[in-house]
């Protein structure tokens, strides 16, 4: 009964993986994989150079995987499984409690951080004196009460305190950490992605401002418009779980309008608009937030005051920039990772007197590209 049992399952097996080959020969093959959030092998070259080396065949086995029928299907099916069989985590994505999808996080480099701390004070120290260090917590550390039993993940409080400590001497450090702690309840961090949300952002212009000394506007004076309730984030990508229910993005609206143009230098187009709305049919939505990560971009506005602010930056900002547009005459906005000249020169060039600069802790600690801040 046993033998007849494995017969029957080797021969369903084998069914399942020729028919998939058969149907690879005949489907078109896919070039992007949404579920994945990656690109797809392709058919590869034959060549005598790739036959010999092995290139060929790693390519073919590759190309044999990534275009398998249902491959989607199939990769959340075992995610799925893996959940109902008690295992806790994926590619260093924990399956949370509630729907939340929670990156690991481990103890980070010293060296990294020490030698991005000296970056960061080297620009306090020969920049303009108002500099301001904010960085965000993931959601892993606001929700760690989220994570599954027995889950080990290093306190990313410890590092901010650390970092903050080494830098109160010498620059305006935002601890945001309690203020997203006390809005946990709300919808501050998405659940399938490493970002927060624009309310999250909120919080972290809220908290900016007032140690700036100046008064915040209120959560109740922005009009507050969903654009999607759909978006599966980098977690969903790297975790690769098969859920139904996405996260929401919302985006706000000041009740008092006001016009601006942000300029997005290296690709000379300028728009009125700090939404691109157009991106919300892509995989990475997030992107709706001023057109994902550029090197230079400058937003001009016509609020009645003549002052500027330079944001140093990773994608976190993106969600915040919007609120902040309500208080300056121009901000201008650099992403190290992207942009090659020195920014000491663009400070100086552009009379630059206040300085933001704004990561998530996790690239904060992997980042090696601040060390540009130095230039």
């Amino acid at each position: 009964m046993n033998i007849n049992r494995n017969k029957l399952t080797i021969i369903l097996f084998c069914s399942i993986v020729y028919i998939g080959l058969i149907f690879n020969l005949v489907l078109p093959s896919r070039s992007f994989s949404p579920f994945e959030n990656r690109m797809l092998q392709q058919m590869p070259s034959i060549t005598w150079k790739a036959l010999v080396s092995g290139q060929l065949r790693n390519e073919t086995e590759n190309y044999v995987a990534d275009q398998f029928i249902a491959r989607d299907f199939w990769i959340g099916l075992k995610s799925n499984i893996e959940i109902w069989i008690g295992k806790k985590e994926n590619n260093q994505i924990y399956f949370g409690k509630d729907g939340f999808l929670l990156e690991k996080f481990e103890k980070p480099s010293e060296e990294i951080i020490n030698n991005n701390i000296n970056s960061i004070i080297q620009l306090a120290k020969s920049g303009p004196e108002n500099v301001f260090l904010m960085l965000v917590p993931n959601s892993v550390a606001i929700y760690n009460d989220k994570l599954p039993d027995y889950a080990i993940t290093y306190p990313q409080q410890n590092v901010l305190d650390y970092i903050e400590d080494k830098t109160k001497d010498n620059l305006n450090f935002v601890n945001v950490y309690n203020s997203l702690l006390e809005n946990k309840s709300e919808y501050i961090f998405f659940q399938t992605d490493h970002h927060w949300t624009a309310r999250g952002a909120y919080y972290g212009y809220k908290k900016f401002l007032e140690m700036k000394g100046t008064k915040p506007i209120s959560i109740d004076d922005f009009n507050i418009e969903t654009v999607s309730d759909s978006f599966y984030g980098t977690y969903y990508s790297k975790a690769r779980q098969n859920r139904k229910i996405g996260d929401r993005i919302e985006i706000f609206r000041p009740k008092n309008h006001f016009n601006i143009v942000v300029d997005y230098k290296a690709e000379g187009r300028k728009t009125d608009s700090l939404y691109e709305l157009n991106r919300l049919k892509e995989k990475d939505k997030y992107t709706v937030f001023l057109d994902g990560n550029h090197a230079l971009l400058t937003i001009t506005t016509d609020v009645d005051n003549d002052k500027e602010l330079l944001v140093i930056k990773d994608s976190f900002a993106h969600a915040m920039l919007p609120f902040l547009t309500n208080h300056y005459k121009t901000i201008h906005v650099i992403d190290p990772r992207y942009y090659n000249l020195s920014i000491n020169e663009y400070i100086t060039e552009n009379n630059i007197d206040t300085i933001l600069v704004l990561y998530n802790l996790s690239n904060f600690t992997t980042d090696t590209t601040i060390s540009k801040l130095k230039r």
